[in-house]
């Protein structure tokens, strides 16, 4: 997970634990692992702050070498 903002500069950088979480709730709710794909609401900062945001996201599972990896987007609801 990273955030790019349009000067490309990185604002937010989630520690490895924080996306393995974020990959364990996906795959426990599962999401990726038996529908392929599917929406997920978890908590995550908004860009700039730090405490975290109920965020919503679609999630696809994809083959990456062999292995499985997740292509998302979410947004922050009102």
């Amino acid at each position: 997970m990273l955030l790019i903002p349009k000067k490309g500069e990185r604002v937010f950088q989630p520690t490895p634990q924080e996306v393995k979480e974020q990959r364990r709730r996906m795959r426990k709710e599962d999401t990726v692992t038996r529908k392929g794909s599917g929406w997920v609401d978890y908590m995550f900062p908004k860009p700039g702050q730090t405490q975290p945001s109920q965020k919503w996201s679609y999630v696809k599972g994809v083959k990456i070498d062999g292995g499985l990896g997740l292509i998302g987007a979410g947004f922050y609801p009102a």
